[in-house]
C-alpha cells in the first residue's frame, strides 16, 4: 500500500520529496504529461536519516504522488492544447510532446510527436515502459540512446527507426538542438518505471534475447534504396500514416500468432513506417 499526496506541481513535489526527504523515484504516468508518481524510500536510508536530516520511516513505505483535478484536466488527453489543438505539452525528462491521433483510438494506441528543444545531455535515466507495443522513429537530428544487452549507446540518426520490446531497458544520453522523434506506444496510457538495479550498457551483448515476447530491432535509414519516382502523388500527413500503422498493429496483437510471428509482423511495420517518412522527405 501506499500514501496518496495530491499536489498542485508534480515536478515540484517530485524534486522536494526526492532532493530533500530521501525518496526515490519509481514510476511516473503517462509520460507525455504526467500526473502521477509513485516513490518510495531507499533501502540505504530507510528507517533512518536523510542526508538532510529529517527521518523516514521504513523500507516498505511508499507514497503515491497524484496531480490535483482541475478544470485544465477534465479532458486529460487535451491538456494545454493536446491532440485537438497540436500544441506542444511538457513531458517526462525535459522533453515536449504533441499527439498525432485525437481520440487515441479510443486509448490504445498513442503516436506522440516529441521534441527535445536543447542539445547535449538529456536529463534521463535507464527505465522502462509497461507496454505491449512500442516504436521510435527518429524525424529530425540526432540522438544518443542504449538499450539493455544491445552492446554499446548508438546514434539515431534521421530516418533511423527501432521496435523497442516490452519493459526493456534503456536510456536516452544525448541529443542534437532540435532533434524530434514519433514514438508509437500500446496502450495510450502506461507506466515508466525507473531502473534502480541495472546499469546500461550491459556487461554481454544478447541480440537475440525476448523480451515480453519480442526482440529489439534496429532499422537504418540508409537501408533502404530511395528512389523519386516510388514517390506516389498525395502523400499522407503524419498522422494519417500514424493512424494507419496504430490500425495494424491493432489487427496484429488480436491475432493469435506466435511471438516469432509477431515481432516479425511489427518489424514490417517500423519498416513500411520508416520508408514513408525517408519518401515523403524526398519528394
Amino acid at each position: 500500500m501506499s500514501d496518496i499526496i495530491q499536489c498542485d506541481n508534480l515536478d515540484e513535489s517530485i524534486e522536494h520529496y526526492t532532493k530533500r526527504l530521501g525518496y526515490r523515484l519509481n514510476m511516473i504516468k503517462p509520460a507525455d504529461a504526467p500526473r502521477e508518481a509513485l516513490l518510495s524510500v531507499p533501502p540505504a536510508v530507510a528507517g533512518g536519516l536523510t542526508s538532510v536530516g529529517e527521518s523516514v520511516k521504513s523500507e516498505s513505505e511508499q507514497i503515491r504522488l497524484v496531480l490535483k483535478i482541475s478544470d485544465s484536466h477534465l479532458q486529460p488527453h487535451a491538456t494545454v492544447g493536446g491532440p485537438d489543438t497540436g500544441d506542444w505539452i511538457q513531458g517526462r525528462a525535459g522533453m515536449e510532446y504533441r499527439d498525432l491521433i485525437p481520440g487515441r483510438l479510443g486509448g490504445k494506441v498513442i503516436a506522440s510527436h516529441i521534441r527535445l528543444t536543447k542539445g547535449g545531455e538529456v536529463p534521463d535515466y535507464v527505465h522502462y515502459h509497461k507496454v505491449d507495443f512500442q516504436m521510435i522513429y527518429c524525424k529530425a537530428g540526432r540522438i544518443k540512446v542504449v538499450y539493455e544487452d544491445q552492446g554499446p549507446p548508438f546514434w539515431l540518426e534521421t530516418g533511423d527507426c527501432v521496435l523497442q520490446p516490452p519493459e526493456i531497458r534503456h536510456r536516452v544520453l544525448e541529443c542534437t538542438a532540435g532533434a524530434e522523434v514519433i514514438e508509437v506506444s500500446m496502450p495510450a496510457e502506461h507506466e515508466t518505471w525507473v531502473e534502480h538495479d541495472i546499469l546500461l550498457p550491459s556487461a554481454m551483448v544478447k541480440p537475440d534475447r525476448y523480451f515480453g515476447g519480442q526482440r529489439f530491432f534496429r532499422y537504418s535509414a540508409g537501408d533502404i534504396r530511395r528512389t523519386h519516382s516510388s514517390v506516389a502523388e498525395n502523400l499522407p500527413s503524419e498522422e494519417e500514416c500514424c493512424r494507419k500503422l496504430a490500425e495494424l498493429i491493432l489487427r496484429v496483437e488480436e491475432c493469435s500468432h506466435t511471438s516469432d510471428k509477431k515481432s516479425a509482423y511489427y518489424q514490417q511495420c517500423c519498416q513500411s513506417f520508416v520508408q514513408y517518412f525517408l519518401l515523403n522527405r524526398e519528394s
